[in-house]
């Protein structure tokens, strides 16, 4: 009877042996895919923060070319009839501007090696 029972027990011990290697298996491949998903929202978060300060430099320069367009106007304006109100817009026009370059300024990325 002896021999009997060790019988199954060679069996159970391979099974749960492959299944030690089929679970360290699956474990390992759901690191690597954990890992890659990380990585690429990471990277992802990345190029996100890129586009939005490239967006944020572009509203700042049509801003700008804005408050500039506003200014010229208003003082060919002022120059020709010689109203106040076109030259208050002139100055309008350029603390605008002047805000908007102040925002790309402080926007610009830093340029260290």
């Amino acid at each position: 009877m002896s021999h009997s029972a060790s019988a199954p027990s060679a069996p159970r011990s391979a099974l749960r042996m492959r299944l030690r290697i089929y679970s360290a298996v699956g474990l390992a491949i759901l690191g690597a895919w954990l890992y890659y998903t990380v990585n690429t929202v990471l990277g992802l978060y990345d190029v996100t923060l890129a586009i939005e300060q490239s967006t944020g430099q572009r509203q700042g320069v049509l801003d700008a070319q804005t408050g500039l367009k506003e200014a010229e106007e208003s003082l060919e304006r002022y120059i020709a009839a010689g109203q106040g109100y076109d030259l208050s817009r002139h100055q309008l026009g350029r603390t605008s501007m002047r805000t908007a370059l102040g925002s790309i300024r402080r926007r610009a990325p830093s340029k260290t090696s």
